[in-house]
């Protein structure tokens, strides 16, 4: 009994330490990603290997693509750890996605250290998600954080010192047309110098003369950014920013503040068969109000591929009746909507204007 007792002893010393070394790590928190399709949902970590399982979460049909240079990074180290394997897919091989829209898949590579605390995941050249904790009392914060006080105090001060601040009452002010520039300012949520990105755009002009003015925006390592436009009347603008268009409306001399989420560019990474318009962006200053009431309306479009395939199959008239059903429909939208006279004739005309860039494509084809 007791060499037994003893034997039992011995195979629990063995295997004990083995054990300790495997773990596992789910839902573990990253500090940054520039993938809204890419989720890291659980790290398993032994002395073999190091399992990684990736849930992808993309429009149904649409396919996703794993290389072989697939790779992760201890964190602080230059050296990267290409995948051996994987599971539920192949390598180089567009892998189409379920009617869900979500798959999961396992990425193998070589064994950590036990001394790592972070790894950096990404393809090629490129870091999709940067600092993915290996600790397992580390979980992905999901509330948003508060914007910090001195950036707010910033915001506050810019739209203080806007030359305007009352927004014209009508269409048929004096007003209307001004040489002063429009300042636009913001902070983006979420925002990290190593996404990738310092700048973004604005595609300023005057449709009168037929004069571009594109104009670069800052942005601040912080999350800051600011562009000052070149302006003669009111009008909607976008900016780009990684490539993703906000639209804002601005008058001349008038400081608009907008606080952006870089979850929502997740958000529109992912749901890239539409034209994403961006919904929680915040707004501050004298054309707050307008702004708000652009953004919570979303006028119908046409999607590109369909204006495509109805230019093959119908006739001219056809066409035509197809288009104004659609203009028909976002004038009724606009009409049951809470907006003001402004926003209500900006709106109009951006659906009176696309029907009218539908037909000229038409048209063309």
């Amino acid at each position: 009994m007791k060499k037994d007792i003893l034997s039992v002893l011995f195979l629990l010393s063995v295997l004990i330490p083995v054990a300790g070394k495997n773990r596992v790590i789910n839902h573990p928190a990253y500090e940054v990603k520039n993938s809204g399709i890419d989720n890291i949902v659980k790290i398993e970590l032994s002395d073999q290997e190091t399992r990684v399982h990736v849930r992808t979460a993309f429009i149904p049909g649409w396919w996703v693509k794993f290389p072989k240079t697939t790779f992760i990074q201890p964190e602080g180290s230059t050296e990267k750890l290409l995948a051996t394997g994987i599971e539920n897919g192949e390598f180089d091989k567009e892998i189409y996605m379920p009617q869900s829209g979500d798959s999961l898949f396992v990425l193998l590579f070589p064994a950590l250290d036990r001394s790592v605390k972070k790894i950096n995941y990404g393809e090629g050249d490129k870091t999709i998600i940067f600092g993915v904790s290996l600790e397992k009392n580390k979980q992905v914060e999901k509330e948003h954080k508060a914007i910090p006080d001195k950036i707010a105090e910033w915001l506050d001060t810019e739209i203080e010192n806007s030359k305007i601040k009352e927004a014209l009452p009508d269409y048929r002010s004096d007003r209307f047309f001004t040489r002063q520039p429009g300042r636009l300012v913001g902070y983006i949520k979420g925002y990290d110098p190593r996404l990738g990105f310092s700048t973004g755009i604005i595609y300023a002009g005057n449709v009168i003369t037929n004069e571009d003015f594109p104009v670069t925006v800052e942005i601040h390592p912080d999350g800051r950014f600011e562009a000052d436009i070149p302006m003669q009347y009111p009008t909607v603008f976008y900016v780009s920013v990684n490539d993703k268009p906000i639209n804002f409306y601005m008058e001349p001399g008038h400081t608009l503040a907008m606080v952006l989420d870089w979850e929502e560019f997740l958000t529109a990474d992912r749901l890239r068969n539409i034209s994403y318009k961006f919904k929680e962006v915040e707004f501050k200053g004298g054309l707050s109000d307008i702004n708000r009431q652009l953004a919570k309306v979303e006028l119908k479009r046409i999607p590109w591929k369909e204006i495509q395939e109805k230019s093959k199959t119908l006739n001219p008239k056809e066409y035509k009746a197809y288009e104004l059903q659609v203009i028909d429909e976002n004038r009724k939208l606009v009409r049951q909507s809470d907006l003001s006279t402004k926003a209500a004739a900006l709106l109009t005309n951006e659906a009176l204007l696309t029907y009218g860039t539908n037909l000229l494509e038409y048209a063309s084809n």
